[in-house]
Order: structure tokens, then sequence, then C-alpha cells
């Protein structure tokens, strides 16, 4: 689940309506999870479908959509991600940013002195 979805699904949670601009992202998370009716260019979720949604951000992010906010990311380090989600790419850092990567020449080990 990309960060992306994770944003949609935590608006649409947080908001009081129930219809939805059945846009690229909703629909590819309509057809992925079969949450939500469909009514022409709309989506409908009701309250058990945002509960759904919810338990399923969990179960495949870890990630408890009612104690932190997608957006609350981007300000973390990879590592402090780590600690709320599953997936440390949701803090949209470089893998290598402020860090040292080293690696083997092929078919040689990688010695450090």
């Amino acid at each position: 689940m990309n960060k992306t979805w994770l944003a949609v699904i935590a608006r649409a949670i947080d908001s009081e309506q129930e219809l939805f601009p059945l846009n690229q992202t909703w629909e590819a998370i309509h057809q992925e999870y079969n949450i939500g009716l469909t009514r022409a260019k709309k989506l409908l979720l009701t309250h058990q479908d945002k509960q759904e949604l919810r338990e399923l951000v969990n179960k495949i992010s870890g990630i408890d959509l009612q104690q932190i906010a997608p957006s609350e990311f981007i300000g973390m380090q990879r590592e402090q991600v780590l600690t709320v989600a599953v997936d440390e790419k949701l803090a949209g850092q470089s893998v290598k940013k402020n860090r040292l990567a080293i690696k083997s020449l092929p078919g040689r080990a990688l010695k450090l002195t």
C-alpha cells in the first residue's frame, strides 16, 4: 500500500461524508480490496467500510490511522517510521541519506579494516 493510497484512505476515514469521487486511486483501492459500492462516478463508503479500511491499513502496513496521520511521516527519519509502520520508505527520504553505503566488488570478499 503506497503513500497516496494511505493519504486518500486516511482522509476518507476522517471525513463525515460517504460519497467520494471515483478517481483512479479509489478505483484501484476498490478493485484491489472490494470495499465500498460504486454509484455512477462515485464510491459509497459506509461507516463499516471505513472501519474495514482502517483495519486493512493496520494489517498491511502496521499503521494505526487513529494514532498517526500519513502526513506525519514526511518529517521522520526512516528508522523512526519503522517504529509505527512496516515500510520505512514512507518517510520519503533516500536510503543513503546520512549513511555510508559499502559493497564488495563482484567475486571478491568485502574487507573492513
